[in-house]
């Protein structure tokens, strides 16, 4: 009898945990209380951005539910606790609910600036997502160039750029950074497109930056050119560029009556035709600093007409020339002069004067040529192989010469 008691208990207890069991079951399944908070749209879980100088393109995965996205960018750090539009250079994008689809382009950016960005997915039935971010939270835009085109002296850079942009000042930093020189810029500045800046040390590297506001419009590096004779205009010949009489007719035409022809160290500049110098000009070959002298290999100058002064300044003159084939030759004069010619100079500095079959400077036929002053100052000249020419030789009995 003990033993079916036992039983009997255990099944009891059973059928009450069935029962209860039985009555939780036909309780509300929905009975439990829920977080309306979740009750929202997705963020936008991935964003990427390829930026331009002052626009960028954003592109992002869309969120389903969504009828219009807003962006936000900012100078600033962007993050949930920051309101929107509170930033510094914040830009909101989409509050017209336009942006329905990626990809979307963000305009009027600074250039050369990093942006923080994020967005939010909206819908007229559903609460807002929260604020989606990228993975790395920002982008930078590429450094704007509006610089046209610059022209450089030993001391001053000319600057362009195109007319009535929005700018307001230019520095000029050195190689270490420092900010030697801020100008403003004027209405007229703006109005024309160019600006001067003088002041400059000659042989120096330097960068020009035009800036509106915070942001780069324009940057060129450029180094000033060493210091030159003055002249109405100065010619910077690079390597590989040709002295020729189209050079000296082009500056002709333009009305400059003393011009500079400067030539950088190292190179060399021949040519199998004469150079003719332009009545009413007059000329420095002028040879830029350097580890080795410019090289001048012309068959000869012609000097037809009045001039003040030709001039060679740290130059190798040679007679030892190249035709245009590449094939060697050897001119016999830099000037052998039979045209009708007044000079008031001709004067040669710290330059080397070698190769001439006969000699630097002849006068010869009948037309009359006078020439005030030949200076030779600093130099070396050597190897005539002619031995009854003299370093300077007129031919008296040709016709009228005079030094």
């Amino acid at each position: 009898m003990k033993a079916n008691k036992l039983k009997y208990i255990a099944l009891s207890g059973a059928l009450m945990l069935l029962t209860a069991f039985a009555t939780i079951s036909c309780d509300d399944a929905n009975d439990w209380t829920t977080n309306s908070s979740y009750n929202r749209l997705f963020s936008v879980p991935k964003m990427s951005v390829s930026a331009n100088a002052t626009d960028a393109e954003l592109t992002w995965s869309t969120t389903p539910g969504t009828e219009y996205y807003i962006i936000e960018i900012s100078l600033d750090s962007l993050y949930d606790d920051v309101a929107m539009g509170s930033g510094k250079g914040s830009i909101i994008y989409g509050e017209d609910k336009s942006i329905t689809k990626s990809p979307y382009t963000l305009e009027g950016l600074y250039s050369d600036s990093k942006y923080f960005i994020r967005m939010k997915a909206f819908s007229a039935n559903t609460p807002e997502s929260k604020w989606g971010y990228m993975s790395d939270f920002s982008f930078k835009t590429r450094t704007e160039q509006i610089f046209e085109k610059f022209s450089v002296s030993h001391d001053k850079i000319t600057l362009y750029w195109p007319a009535n942009s929005t700018a307001d000042r230019i520095e000029i930093i050195d190689t270490n950074g420092t900010v030697v020189k801020s100008i403003t810029l004027t209405s007229a500045n703006l109005e024309d497109g160019t600006i001067v800046i003088d002041g400059l040390t000659p042989l120096t590297s330097y960068t020009a930056i035009l800036y509106n506001k915070e942001s780069k419009r324009g940057v060129i590096d450029f180094t000033t050119t060493a210091k030159v004779p003055d002249a109405d205009h100065t010619a910077f010949l690079q390597a590989g560029d040709s002295l020729n009489n189209d050079l000296f007719t082009t500056m002709a035409e333009a009305g400059y009556q003393t011009v500079n022809i400067a030539l950088p160290a190292g190179s060399s500049y021949y040519n199998e035709n004469n150079i003719n110098i332009p009545d009413g000009m007059s000329v420095t070959f002028f040879g830029l600093p350097g580890e080795t002298q410019a090289i001048i290999g012309v068959k000869g100058i012609d000097i037809a007409g009045t001039h003040s002064f030709i001039k060679f300044e740290n130059v190798e003159i040679t007679g030892a020339g190249r035709k245009a084939d590449g094939s060697n030759t050897t001119n016999d004069y830099l000037f052998n002069q039979s045209k009708a010619a007044t000079v008031g100079a001709i004067e040669f500095s710290n330059s080397f004067i070698h190769g001439f079959k006969n000699t630097p400077v002849r006068l010869q036929g009948s037309d009359e040529k006078i020439i005030n002053l030949v200076k030779f100052e600093n130099c070396i000249v050597y190897g005539a192989d002619a031995r009854t020419y003299s370093l300077i030789h007129v031919d008296a009995s040709k016709g009228k010469g005079k030094i």
